[in-house]
């Protein structure tokens, strides 16, 4: 499914439409194209997380593979190609580990995602050792 002239805020919300309407499968779709319409690597933007974007589309229509893959990208640090600028570098491992704690608490805060809070390949991915931010 192409975005079909949506605009990019539309293909965000469409698969929480045809979700809640009992549409699974046309649910599905609008993810992909929403997924495509998403800026990769996938950044989101820690003070305004995403309650009702791609990751957590993923992860409430059970879509964990592709949900992992953005965590990955979520936490991953940004890619700066400069090797003389050691700062840089540790702002990148920062970001990381930054990501890491905001992901781990929004999965603690968000009850769509309770059955994600025991997963073994999310809890390794985010590194959850932290008893605070143990879901």
């Amino acid at each position: 499914m192409d975005l079909l002239g949506l605009t990019r805020n539309d293909a965000l919300i469409n698969p929480w439409i045809n979700w809640h309407s009992g549409q699974a499968e046309i649910a599905l779709e609008s993810l992909e194209a929403a997924l495509q319409a998403v800026d990769r690597p996938y950044r989101p933007f820690p003070l305004r997380f995403p309650w009702d974007g791609v990751l957590a589309a993923s992860l409430v229509m059970g879509q964990k593979e592709t949900a992992l893959e953005l965590m990955r990208e979520a936490i991953a640090p940004p890619n700066f190609n400069e090797e003389n600028y050691a700062w840089v570098l540790q702002a990148g491992e920062a970001y990381g580990s930054n990501m890491r704690h905001t992901l781990a608490s929004w999965l603690k805060l968000d009850p769509r995602l309770e059955i994600w809070r025991d997963d073994p390949d999310v809890l390794s991915l985010l590194e959850i050792n932290d008893p605070s931010l143990n879901p």
